[in-house]
């Protein structure tokens, strides 16, 4: 995601909650090779698709795994954490 590829994946728990919605990447069912196999076509044959999926994959690990905001997250729960 980070590097701007575009994404095919089943949608597994991790991935689905990357990608919602088909904004960053396409996802097939969980055991589907026909529906894998027609998300693979649908990026071969849909001009562009390749590109903004994967510009907004980028956006979205930027979101996501931001490493200022990772810290904070994590020093909120240290805080959180700490006896009074």
């Amino acid at each position: 995601m980070a590097c701007g590829s575009a994404i095919i994946a089943s949608d597994l728990p991790g991935m689905a909650e990357c990608a919602p919605d088909e904004q960053a990447a396409l996802l097939a069912p969980r055991r589907d090779p026909r529906a894998l196999s027609a998300a693979l076509l649908r990026m071969i044959e849909e001009p562009g698709l390749p590109e903004r999926l994967g510009q907004a994959a980028q956006r979205r690990a930027e979101e996501l795994f931001d490493p200022g905001k990772s810290r904070q997250a994590l020093l909120g729960v240290y805080a959180a954490a700490r006896p009074a």
